[in-house]
């Protein structure tokens, strides 16, 4: 599959890195599909990430890479990434220049790196009435989950989801001084509490494939599992 290409309506190719053909909502391009969201978890190995390369190889599944997770899937579907400053870092300005896939954002800077910019909505839940709008949830995971049920999502494979430090105090996969503390990881947990209800009524599996992980409101599957076509 071609990520730099997407067809929308009747069949017209609308070539979305170019810049030039921004969305202004998340089209249902990935119709009754399995979905993995990679996230930034200290626990996301090279390893874990080369199976999901193996899987959307073989055309099994889709992709979306969450910030920095891109610098381990830069073959993804679709890039997540909040804000402005996550399109513009120093150490990602090559790997984002030769990224073919979809951009995803919602702070309004963004459109300037090719990005379609989704409105946000505070609070808990799905969004799924309005396709320009996805649910705070005040996380960046929470948020792509919302945009893969926009996107057509069935099922759902989250890896990457720690939702707590490693035992050695890091954060996310590579080195970062980030700030998330107990108080934070307990807010997440509350809003990703308020996503099962809201998934079931829409017909959409989610599973989590973290090797190490606090999140627990979903089933935990391990990713030879969840990948298998």
């Amino acid at each position: 599959m071609d990520a730099g290409s997407h067809s929308f309506g009747a069949g017209v190719p609308v070539v979305l890195h170019g810049r030039q053909n921004v969305l202004t909502f998340a089209p249902r391009l990935w119709p009754e599909s399995t979905v993995v969201c990679i996230g930034c978890g200290p626990s996301l190995t090279q390893s874990d990430v080369e199976l999901v390369h193996n899987a959307h190889a073989a055309g099994c599944i889709y992709v979306i890479a969450i910030n920095a997770a891109i610098r381990l899937a830069p073959w993804a579907d679709l890039r997540y990434a909040y804000h402005a400053v996550d399109w513009d870092r120093p150490e990602d300005r090559e790997l984002l220049a030769n990224f073919k896939g979809l951009r995803f954002g919602v702070e309004g800077e963004t459109a300037k790196y090719g990005v379609t910019v989704m409105r946000i909505e505070n609070g808990g839940g799905l969004q799924v009435q309005r396709r320009d709008t996805i649910k705070h949830g005040k996380n960046s995971g929470y948020q792509a989950i919302n945009l893969a049920v926009h996107l057509g999502a069935r099922r759902i494979v989250l890896l990457g989801y720690d939702l707590k430090r490693s035992l050695d105090g890091r954060l996310h996969f590579y080195p970062c001084s980030g700030k998330a503390g107990k108080n934070e990881f307990t807010d997440w947990k509350h809003y990703f509490a308020t996503l099962p209800k809201a998934l079931r009524a829409v017909g959409v599996e989610v599973v989590n494939a973290t090797r190490d992980t606090d999140l627990t409101v979903f089933p935990r599957v391990s990713l030879e599992e969840a990948l298998l076509c």
